[in-house]
């Protein structure tokens, strides 16, 4: 059985003093780190996606 590809996005995202930005996740009760990202919604671009999921992964300043 062939299994359908599916477009996914992260964001490589720097501070000032290089520091990368990682987004804490947790699975099956053990946390995660990861680049904020994730699947395009339908007709968004990949960019668009991208900038979404950085401000809904990051808090607010």
């Amino acid at each position: 059985m062939l299994s359908m590809p599916y477009v996914r996005v992260a964001a490589i995202v720097r501070n000032d003093d290089g520091a990368l930005l990682l987004v804490r996740h947790f699975s099956r009760g053990r946390p995660f780190w990861t680049l904020p990202g994730g699947a395009p919604g339908a007709g968004e671009t990949p960019k668009e996606a991208a900038t979404r999921f950085t401000f809904c992964d990051t808090p607010a300043s």
